[in-house]
């Protein structure tokens, strides 16, 4: 298993060094709803990886944009619903 740094670094890269921020950068946070078993899956990845949960989300959400960036897209569908007409 690899060490604590190893670990460390290899998210720094993708999600750079947090310490580094300054007062002047703008930061929004957002939230995400997760279910029970997403929620516990994501807190044993996290004691796995010796991570905090943000630490975890943010470097999910980085490598999902880099990829994209790269053409990496992920699979969609189109469904047609059909909803009461309220008016």
């Amino acid at each position: 298993m690899a060490k604590k740094e190893q670990i460390a670094g290899a998210f720094n890269s993708i999600i750079g060094d947090q310490r580094i921020r300054t007062k002047k950068d703008k930061v929004n946070p957002v939230g995400i709803a997760l279910d029970p078993e997403e929620l516990g899956r994501l807190d044993q990845i996290a004691n796995e990886l010796k991570q905090s949960r943000h630490a975890v989300l943010l470097y999910a959400v980085r490598d999902f944009i880099r990829r994209y960036d790269q053409g990496e897209r992920p699979k969609t569908k189109t469904e047609t619903k059909t909803l009461l007409d309220a008016s």
